[in-house]
């Protein structure tokens, strides 16, 4: 199932639930080959029908990449090789900080004792970029490793995230913008919230901060906005990154012997036993067609 075929919404937001907001910055857009190099989020409490004042410290790290980064992603961005060379770590790593992180959000979050909080993830354009490249990163993790005793959990389910929310999918069904991107939406439901874009952690909190505007707020109330995670299918089975294949070309016209390969020490041998071979297949052709002209 790919990420154009799931339904636009099909379960409301429980009444209280734990929001987290992640962004990802990579070296493309190429869910299953390029790599994450920064990872940011940022957990926010919802609560009958309103976001709680609750704000614990947000999540960020670098991650090391073995590429050289694209002038634009750099421009972009703002981070160098040499930033990543410092301060990044394995991706493998970097996930699981994350998921002790969330686990500390969870344990410090209001709420009453024995009362469940499901967690929710969000992202913008989550769907097409940041559930997918974390699906693929996870199981490019778990197919490096040389002995699985048994099949790992997925990342989401370490996470114990119950459901996803894809922002722009919201921005579209609401309507009334005339674009639908993070910085435009900021720029109409935020107001007065300066951000920095472009990093995953400025990403996050220009996320929250549309979330927490009215219009966004009574949609996450009202709407069917939430997406159970069983019922996306991307998440778990993205296909592994495989290698590109190369297609010869297709050659028209009357067919043409490939060019002999290059020989060496060894060439006299090699043309001695062509010329014997073609000399045998012509004798044999000689005969078959004498016998067709006896027989005739």
């Amino acid at each position: 199932m790919s990420p154009r075929s799931v339904p636009a919404g099909n379960r409301l937001v429980p009444p209280q639930c734990l929001f987290v907001f992640i962004d990802l910055e990579a070296t493309g857009l190429d869910v299953s080959s390029d790599d994450i190099i920064e990872i940011g989020a940022l957990c926010c409490l919802w609560r009958d029908g309103a976001w709680c004042e609750w704000s614990p410290a947000p999540f960020q790290q670098y991650v090391s990449t073995a590429r050289k980064l694209d002038p634009f992603i750099v421009k972009l961005t703002g981070i160098t090789n040499a930033k990543l060379d410092a301060c990044g770590i394995p991706v493998e790593r970097a996930f699981n900080l994350l998921v002790q992180w969330l686990e500390d959000c969870r344990a410090e979050a209001p709420r009453s004792v024995g009362e469940l909080c499901p967690t929710w993830m969000v992202a913008h354009n989550g769907l097409y970029f940041d559930f997918p490249m974390l699906a693929s990163v996870d199981k490019q993790i778990a197919a490096s490793r040389r002995f699985v005793p048994q099949r790992p959990l997925s990342l989401f389910r370490r996470l114990g995230v119950s459901g996803v929310v894809d922002s722009l999918r919201v921005s579209r069904q609401l309507g009334g913008s005339r674009g639908h991107s993070l910085a435009k939406l900021h720029r109409v439901y935020a107001r007065g919230c300066t951000v920095t874009f472009h990093s995953a952690v400025g990403d996050c909190e220009a996320l929250a901060a549309v979330a927490a505007s009215p219009k966004f707020t009574q949609a996450w109330a009202q709407e069917r906005i939430g997406l159970a995670l069983d019922k996306i299918e991307v998440l778990d089975r993205v296909p592994a990154p495989q290698a590109p294949v190369r297609v010869a070309p297709q050659v028209t016209g009357p067919a043409v012997s490939p060019a002999p390969a290059p020989s060496f020490w060894w060439g006299p041998f090699c043309c001695r036993r062509r010329k014997q071979a073609l000399l045998s297949s012509d004798i044999l052709l000689g005969s078959q067609q004498s016998t067709q002209h006896g027989t005739t």
